[in-house]
């Protein structure tokens, strides 16, 4: 919860409850099948829809009555597929740890697991994609904040450099203007390099 445990600005993902946060849509990606290599070492990687039913799952839940994935397939046409899942979670953040340490199969986001995976190169931790010919298409990115009428400077400032960032790479909403220029006496780690 945001407002409860003092956070001034978060980005979210796939479908927002409502509430009296402030959303502002900055993107679209793909999210897609990963699972740890421990968990593959372990159990094997499914070749199809049908065998992904009998594996462990890591589940963000959503508004389901029964935990399922939607995914589109080569042919394009969206399956839906019943889960057996051994967590199940809220937060996008736990469900990426809870693939990580090898409890599942998770569906996260393509663009997130490109960057962490950069990251990961270089050690085993690096996530493999599971049936990649699968994927639920086209999920949401938002920032989002509390209903803040005079919100911080230093968070307008993030906030609008993110959605401007964001528009330009994933194809979110368009800012309304040029992305702010930061103060010259902001610290010199948080001035945009030109």
């Amino acid at each position: 919860d945001l407002v409860d445990e003092g956070f001034d600005l978060a980005i979210r993902g796939g479908r927002l409850d409502d509430s009296t946060l402030v959303a502002r849509r900055i993107g679209s990606t793909d999210f897609a099948l990963f699972a740890a290599p421990s968990y593959i070492a372990r159990r094997g990687a499914p070749e199809t829809l049908e065998e992904l039913s009998q594996h462990d799952c890591v589940y963000y839940k959503g508004r389901e009555a029964r935990p399922a994935w939607r995914l589109t397939g080569p042919n394009g046409v969206e399956e839906r597929v019943e889960l057996r899942a051994v967590v199940m979670a809220d937060e996008l953040g736990f469900i990426r740890r809870a693939v990580e340490t090898g409890m599942g199969i998770g569906l996260l986001p393509v663009l997130v697991e490109m960057r962490c995976n950069e990251h990961a190169r270089a050690s085993a931790d690096e996530l493999v994609r599971v049936l990649p010919a699968f994927a639920n298409v086209g999920g949401s990115l938002y920032i989002v904040t509390p209903p803040l009428e005079h919100a911080p400077l230093r968070v307008r400032l993030l906030r609008d450099f993110l959605i401007a960032e964001f528009s330009l790479r994933y194809g979110g909403e368009q800012p309304a203007k040029a992305p702010p220029k930061l103060p010259a006496k902001t610290s010199p780690a948080l001035r945009q390099k030109t």
